[in-house]
């Protein structure tokens, strides 16, 4: 009776956790991750073009150009913030699901 109750209970939370549907949400975070990292490669180079042409202003120049510049490492680590947020919470909303899950091996 307890291996059945208990393998009725597995079944029920591998019910709950809708692998097909986790699975799509999976697969639309991973492509949003892979754009995410497209998009972030090009902005650093970008910032890195920007820093590089900063430095061969003359001084006058760079005091007025700086502010641009800094605006830009300003919007970088903003992307790079919503970024990680966008990963962490794909990563514990998984997490949190599996969590107290049973090994599906036993059910097999």
């Amino acid at each position: 009776k307890n291996m059945e109750d208990s393998y009725q209970s597995a079944i029920k939370i591998w019910e709950q956790i809708n692998l097909v549907e986790l699975q799509k949400t999976l697969d639309e975070q991973g492509l949003k991750i892979i754009n995410n990292q497209k998009e972030s490669l090009a902005s650093r180079k970008q910032l890195a073009e920007q820093t590089r042409d900063f430095k061969k202003l003359s001084n006058d120049e760079k005091l007025i150009k700086f502010k641009t510049l800094l605006k830009a490492y300003q919007n970088e680590i903003d992307n790079i913030t919503k970024r990680s947020k966008v990963s962490e919470t794909a990563f514990l909303n998984v997490y949190k699901l599996l969590l107290e899950a049973p090994d599906p091996s036993v059910l097999i």
